[in-house]
């Protein structure tokens, strides 16, 4: 768990608690934690989950191409049901105002978070607080999809008209194996170093960690997929150990390879 050190997150025992999937009280499908469909909890109370508090309200425009039981938007959904919303595109709302409206997507014309919060702080009217700096920004968008399907949302009419944020230091955790840029962010990951960054270049203090039960889900889900191919490496590395001393007491002149090949595993 290395790469979530620092993140100040919930305890994941109501999640260990449960032992075998549920049935979706909306959809009657079976499911474990939330149905990533009618996003709705299932299997545990509500209250047991952790609940985040954001300062604007996200729009996330999901590709009909995302298949939703991989999307981690969801997890957004679910820990902050109050200030995000999910919508199939071709669904994209109306934004009236786009001068309070931003979308985060890595366009090579796309304000870094810092360029974004001095933009925003020069809007202050004179003699307000750098708190209401947030009352400047009505909504965030995140795309769901993957990088070769996001074209399709990025040429919407609606979508070109917004202001682009790209987060240019945050390094993805996601445990499934991509081409792309490490830079390259799972949705729930874009989400929370959004959140996280800006916060942190308009508060005055240290960042408090209000933000980490974003990744609540992720991390855990992260966890089981460490621990997996921890076991499957332990598991061959044993394995090539009494393959090396079987080869060692026929064929003493061979020498052990010492290497074994490493395993990637995903969560289902």
């Amino acid at each position: 768990m290395a790469l979530f050190t620092g993140v100040q997150l919930a305890s994941w025992d109501p999640l260990r608690a449960v032992k075998s999937r549920a049935v979706c009280p909306k959809c009657h499908s079976s499911r474990k934690f939330f149905c990533y469909t009618c996003y709705e909890v299932v299997g545990l109370q509500p209250e047991v989950l952790p609940t985040v508090t954001l300062p604007v309200s996200v729009d996330i425009i999901k590709h009909p191409g995302e298949v939703a039981g991989k999307s981690t938007a969801v997890h957004a959904r679910i820990l902050s049901p109050r200030h995000v919303s999910i919508y199939d595109y071709p669904t994209v709302p109306d934004y009236p105002d786009l001068a309070k409206v931003v979308l985060v997507y890595p366009k090579e014309d796309a304000l870094t978070i810092p360029e974004l919060a001095a933009r925003l702080k020069s809007r202050i009217p004179e003699g307000q607080t750098k708190g209401s700096v947030w009352d400047l920004l009505d909504k965030v968008i995140f795309i769901d999809s993957t990088w070769q399907q996001t074209h399709r949302i990025l040429i919407d009419e609606k979508i070109q008209k917004l202001t682009c944020v790209k987060l240019t230091d945050a390094v993805t955790c996601f445990w499934r194996p991509q081409a792309k840029s490490p830079n390259c962010l799972a949705t729930i990951e874009a989400i929370y170093y959004f959140f996280k960054e800006l916060d942190s270049c308009m508060s005055p203090g240290p960042y408090t960690g209000c933000y980490d039960n974003l990744l609540y889900f992720y991390a855990y889900q992260y966890s089981i997929v460490h621990r997996a191919q921890e076991e499957k490496r332990v598991a061959a590395g044993d394995e090539a150990n009494c393959s090396d001393q079987s080869s060692s007491t026929t064929h003493a002149h061979f020498a052990p390879s010492g290497s074994s090949s490493s395993c990637s595993s995903s969560l289902k």
